[in-house]
């Protein structure tokens, strides 16, 4: 009986070895973990967010990282910017707080916080024989939910979407990122 005891353990542990999966970690956010993020940080459904997104997905892939939180004129109202603050999100590290600035028109005087998130790509990353990196102009994108805005700032591309209704009329020159 003590060798049936000794035998059954061994069986179990040679058993339990043999069925485990190697798991990858994937260092870039997938469209449903950005559509889950996006949905909860602008209150609507993930397919919305998905669809939304999904040229920004095909043309780039994958982002390297995310960054939600609110804008808005905080200074100077009448001036054509506004100053944003939130939260820099990778899988690698844990999440830093970051300010960033757009400059456009029509900009002034939205003193009421505006929700805001930023897909975030390292050109580096990017496939070198792509042609998307032909970069000539800004791309701005109507929805009935966002408006995404497509810029190539030094070795990275930043595609910023806020909800349509929250800025009408208003265009987006630049962006710039502050520690």
């Amino acid at each position: 009986m003590r060798h049936v005891f000794f035998t059954l353990p061994t069986f179990f542990l040679l058993t339990a070895c043999a069925t485990t999966e190697t798991i990858e970690f994937a260092s870039k956010y997938s469209d449903s973990e950005i559509a889950k993020m996006s949905s909860e940080h602008f209150e609507i459904l993930e397919r919305d967010a998905k669809v939304a997104l999904g040229p920004t997905f095909n043309k780039y892939g994958a982002p390297d990282a995310y960054i939600e939180g609110l804008m808005s004129s905080i200074d100077i109202p009448n001036s054509n910017y506004l100053y944003g603050s939130g939260e820099f999100e990778t899988k690698l590290r844990l999440k830093e707080h970051t300010f960033w600035r757009i400059d456009g028109e029509n900009l002034a005087g939205h003193l009421e916080p505006v929700k805001t998130a930023h897909l975030v790509y390292e050109t580096l990353r990017l496939d070198p024989l792509s042609d998307t990196l032909e970069f000539t102009e800004t791309l701005t994108k109507r929805g009935q939910t966002f408006t995404v805005f497509e810029r190539q700032v030094g070795n990275e591309i930043i595609i910023t979407f806020h909800k349509s209704g929250e800025l009408p009329q208003t265009t987006l020159d630049s962006v710039s990122f502050f520690p």
